[in-house]
């Protein structure tokens, strides 16, 4: 079980290969170990161009395990944030948030951009899968 980030999604979406698109879709075939939360959703969704794209994709993916977030994940990414920045690290926050998701709930993050998590892997105790 783990949460794919949208690197992952963009990947798959496109009908590209690699590993984090053959472990989603090993993963998608036993839905139940897929998890989504909001900033993945979100930034899924906001790059389908098409109506009818995004309708689709939006049911497909209402079918995976939504994980909730509540005001102490935006603490916890705040936190996350302010420390990236005093190590000298540049983040964003959808990846503080995915981070704090993950660490909340204590599942692994599937991401291709493992270069842009590793440090919350190595200062925040995230797993990447």
């Amino acid at each position: 079980m783990f949460v794919a980030d949208s690197s992952v999604w963009i990947e798959f979406l496109a009908g590209r290969e690699g590993r984090e698109v053959a472990l989603l879709e090993q993963a998608i075939e036993r839905v139940s170990r897929v998890l989504l939360c909001g900033p993945v959703l979100q930034e899924v969704l906001q790059g389908i161009r098409s109506d009818e794209d995004f309708h689709l994709q939006r049911v497909m993916l209402s079918r995976f395990r939504f994980l909730e977030t509540t005001r102490w994940t935006y603490y916890r990414a705040a936190s996350l944030y302010r420390l990236a920045r005093r190590n000298g690290m540049t983040v964003n926050s959808f990846d503080t948030t995915i981070t704090a998701v993950c660490l909340e709930h204590s599942v692994p993050l599937l991401t291709v951009n493992r270069r842009d998590f590793e440090p919350f892997a190595r200062h925040a105790g995230l797993k990447l899968a």
